[in-house]
């Protein structure tokens, strides 16, 4: 059984690698017992699939900076945003890819400069993920977030073996984030993690990577 340092060094270790179908295969499928097949630092081809899921998902949508900040709001005595789960290898390329989004410039050719694509999420949407409750947050959180992986794998057109091996790989991963947040909340200052029941992006991930009927 590995140890809770042995499951955080597999969180954030990178190693970079290009993002291509058959890569992503090969990462949720070779050496997972490996320290560098399992990233949270958005380095590897699952966790940029993530993090490019996210990141199309904020502009597709037009998602408002109102938002972003709300699921951005650090818990309290940490930096870590109350919706994720720290050092988790799915929560993290997401929080990358929000954080850069937030920082994005404007179209400069575009006419009127807009920074965004869609025109904004559905009001109900947007009010449970601005919501001061973080349990309504991470639940409105956790639907946009499987529907943002769910499109993206839908883009790649995927071979139903490639589409298994990162069901596979986002499995894995979602242990690894279910393990690290029971670690937390069994420790002295669990602090957020504390009022988690679990990981939304994990779940969402996971979700999404199913096969769907047809």
């Amino acid at each position: 059984m590995k140890t809770f340092a042995t499951l955080l060094a597999l969180a954030i270790l990178p190693i970079a690698v290009p993002l291509t179908p058959a890569r992503l295969q090969d990462s949720a499928t070779t050496r997972p017992a490996e320290p560098g097949w399992v990233t949270g630092n958005s380095g590897d081809a699952l966790a940029q699939l993530v993090f490019f899921a996210v990141l199309e998902g904020c502009y597709r949508d037009g998602v408002a900076n109102s938002t972003v900040d709300a699921l951005l709001m650090a818990a309290p005595g940490t930096e870590t945003p109350e919706i994720f789960v720290y050092a988790c290898p799915i929560c993290f390329p997401a929080l990358d890819a929000l954080r850069l989004y937030r920082r994005r410039q404007p179209f400069f050719a575009m006419k009127g400069e807009p920074d965004t694509f869609g025109a904004g999420l559905a009001a109900a949407v947007k009010s449970d993920l601005e919501s001061s409750s973080a349990w309504t947050r991470r639940a409105a959180w956790g639907t946009l977030f499987e529907s943002w992986i769910e499109q993206r794998l839908t883009n790649l057109r995927l071979t139903p073996v490639e589409r298994q091996a990162i069901e596979t790989g986002l499995q894995y991963r979602k242990k690894i984030g279910t393990t690290l947040l029971e670690q937390y909340k069994a420790s002295d200052r669990p602090l957020h993690h504390g009022m988690m029941k679990a990981c939304p992006s994990c779940d969402g991930a996971a979700e999404a990577a199913k096969p769907k009927e047809r």
